[in-house]
């Protein structure tokens, strides 16, 4: 938990859901996938000031996903793409604490040239201008998201 660009406090988070989804699979290509997930978070605090809030939020609502996969090898690709569209929006009357939307869209690319391989990969998210409450903001860092720095 940031403020002023220093770090204030350091949560341990604890992230629950049950859902279920109905959907189409385009043949070998992708699938489709809609369905209702109730979700609970429980953040307690763990490095920081101890009058820090614990969080215990319902994040229930309905997430939409699709996904595609035209690569050639699911291990070490040589040519195709694999994308992920999703999204999720909370819902009051199915128990969320507040309403916000958050989507997703992941795309790698893998190009041969002779014996040499490339991949390229995109992410990107939107709140679809709600505002997102901390547990679950988009990060940076780690493996494949600007791997040189830590998470977050």
């Amino acid at each position: 938990m940031p403020r002023n660009d220093r770090r204030v406090a350091e949560y341990w988070t604890r992230d629950s859901r049950l859902g279920f989804d109905a959907g189409a699979v385009f043949g070998q290509w992708g699938e489709l996938r809609l369905g209702p997930v109730w979700r609970q978070v429980h953040a307690d605090v763990q490095t920081g000031d101890p009058v820090l809030p614990d969080v215990k939020a319902n994040v229930s609502g309905m997430r939409i996903s699709l996904f595609g996969d035209r690569m050639d090898n699911p291990w070490f690709p040589r040519e195709g793409h694999r994308f992920t569209l999703s999204a999720v929006a909370t819902s009051k009357p199915m128990g969320a604490d507040s309403e916000y939307s958050r989507g997703e869209l992941s795309w790698v690319q893998a190009w041969s040239f002779g014996a040499h391989t490339v991949q390229g990969s995109l992410y990107g998210g939107t709140n679809f201008g709600t505002s997102l409450p901390a547990y679950d903001a988009f990060v940076l860092g780690g493996p494949f998201r600007l791997s040189a720095y830590a998470i977050n």
